[in-house]
Parts: structure tokens; sequence; C-alpha cells
């Protein structure tokens, strides 16, 4: 591959001094067929973008203009320039896949062609060497990429590396980039725990509607107790009439109610909040204002809903089964969030 003559990571961090590294970026920016993983020192694999984010600190700190004084600031930037333009190009997961295909066939072409020619038996031909040929091609594909790189920032700004940016600056975007992946993280377990305490809340509700039914309870008051449930269940066993078609609101009427269903009528498109059959529609009411005299809302408050079903499990039928299955989760949001808090910054900058 092209990295072969790229030293290793480990190499790179422990004995390749601030001039050396100039040196190598330079020499792998010369090479017509540079890939954004040569100039970044990098095998040609997916990377995750925190590996990449390391890197890029690792080797910025080596080849930035403002660590490098003296006669070494022009080659420093040019350095930096090529790094930057890497690092843009892999920390974006979709552009890094996109790089590593191109790659990938870049590669695998030249072998077919290299086998090819083996096959035939018959030697390559030899490019005439005339004027430096390898240098003006080198020089026509520098040419390109400026013109492409101007094009896109005359478009807008080009993106936080077009500019030069001082060591304060880039650094700065790096804490920002890593407080957003933190964040993320912490958005899809948020995600995961939310889904999972929805998953025993309904589980619940069928065990204590179950038991309060063994227990004499009249369907009314378990109907009204239990409405979410209720609400469900009408819902399944009385469809939308033929010619209409129910689906899930897109904007609730505020953030923390429950965006409710929709039905349309597929002849002329029009939508409408309540049931097609009156009759429905009005069972269906009964259990929206059963719901509004709970504590906690199912739609926006699970987590909370889930522990007053357990509580009332627990006092009201004597029923412990649920309980594993509830430390189980409290013992996952316990970890995410000694996790979350004890988390430092990844770099001491």
């Amino acid at each position: 591959s092209r990295t072969t003559r790229c030293p290793p990571p480990t190499e790179m961090n422990s004995r390749v001094s601030d001039v050396d590294a100039i040196d190598v970026l330079l020499a792998e920016s010369t090479r017509p067929d540079l890939d954004s993983y040569g100039c970044m020192l990098l095998p040609p694999r997916l990377h995750e973008p925190s590996s990449v984010r390391r890197r890029f600190l690792a080797l910025s700190l080596r080849v930035h203009p403002d660590r490098n004084e003296g006669g070494r600031v022009a080659d420093a930037t040019k350095a930096f320039q090529k790094l930057s333009a890497a690092f843009e190009t892999l920390y974006d997961r979709d552009s890094q896949e996109r790089h590593l295909e191109e790659l990938l066939l870049r590669t695998q072409r030249e072998e077919e062609e290299k086998a090819r020619g083996k096959g035939d038996g018959s030697k390559q031909k030899k490019r005439p060497k005339g004027k430096d040929d390898w240098r003006e091609r080198a020089r026509e594909k520098r040419k390109r990429k400026r013109e492409e790189h101007s094009a896109g920032s005359a478009g807008g700004d080009g993106g936080f590396w077009t500019q030069r940016r001082s060591y304060a600056a880039v650094v700065e975007e790096m804490r920002r980039r890593e407080r957003m992946e933190r964040d993320f993280v912490r958005a899809r377990s948020d995600e995961r725990s939310e889904r999972r305490a929805r998953g025993l809340a309904w589980r619940a509700m069928r065990i204590c509607r179950t038991l309060d039914e063994r227990a004499g309870c009249p369907a009314s008051f378990v109907n009204g107790l239990w409405a979410p449930l209720y609400e469900q269940e009408v819902r399944a066993e009385r469809p939308p009439p033929e010619g209409w078609e129910v689906r899930r609101a897109r904007d609730p009427p505020s953030a923390d109610d429950d965006p409710g269903f929709v039905y349309r009528r597929l002849s002329t498109g029009e939508e409408q909040p309540d049931h097609p059959t009156p009759e429905v529609e009005r069972l269906l009411e009964k259990a929206r204002a059963a719901e509004l005299t709970n504590k906690f809302r199912l739609s926006s408050e699970p987590r909370l809903f889930l522990d007053e079903i357990i509580e009332y499990l627990r006092d009201d039928h004597d029923y412990h089964d649920l309980d594993d299955d509830i430390a189980e989760l409290e013992e996952e949001e316990r970890a995410r969030d000694d996790d979350g808090s004890r988390r430092k910054e990844e770099y001491d900058f």
C-alpha cells in the first residue's frame, strides 16, 4: 500500500523530533499519490473520530507554526495545512469511508494492471523522462487542488481549517468537538435507558391490571387506572374504517406532551386528530382524561411513571418479580452517571 513509506505511529510518537516531523510531512505531501492516511501517518483502514483527533493533536503539537519559530515557519505552515486537510477528511465518518473506498479501488486497479502486464508477458512501457515529467504532473495536481479549494471557500466560510488558526483556536475547536462527541454518547445512552423504562412500564401495567382483576376490581376502575394500556388496546382492536390510515403525529402541542395520532382520509388527503368512528373516539377521550389524573405521564416521564407502578405493585399486591429488572436498570443508570461525572478532559492542553 502507499502507506508503507510512512513511519509507524509508535515510531512517530517516540523518536521523531519536531524538525523531523515537519520533514516527514512535507516529504509525504510532495507525493503525487498522497492520501489522507499517509499524511496523518495512519494505516489505511477505518478509524474512530477520537483516534483521528488524538493523532492530529500529536502531530499538530510538532508542526504547528506557533511551535516552530525561526526559519521553519514557512515549512511548518505548509505541513500544518496538509495535516489539517487530512484531518478534515478523516474526522467525518462518511468522508473517511468514501476516501478509503477510493483508496482501495485505486490500489485494486493498480494490482490488476500489474497482474495483466505480467500475464501478457510484455513489459510496461516506461514514460519518457523528458523534462521532469513526474514533477509536472505533481504541479498540475496541486494546482487543481488549489482551484477546488478556492472554489469551495468562495461559496461560504469553507470550514474551520480553510484559514490559518492560532494554536489556542485549534485547541478550543478540538475541545468543542470532544464535548460534542461526549454529549452525543450521553444522548444515545439516555435514549436506550428511556426505551427500556418504557418497555418495563408496559410490562408492569399488564401485571397490575391482571392482579387488579383477580382482586375483583371493576373493569371501569381498572381501565381508568391503567389508561395508557386501555387506550392502546382500543386502537388495536378498533382500527380506522376502510379508506382511512393512522400514523404518529409529527409535532406535539408542547415538548412534554405525547405526539398522539393523526387519521388521514386516503381519497382527499385530509387529516384530523379524532378517530373517524365517534364511538371509538369517546372511549379514547375517556382514556386520555383518566391518564391526566396520574401523577406522571408515560409519554413524557417514563422513568418516574415506572417507579410509581413498581411502588404500587410492592405496596398493594406484594409483588416483587420485577425487582431484579429494576435493580439492573438502576445499576446501568448509576454507572452512566458516575462515568459522566468522573470523566475529565481527554487531553491536558
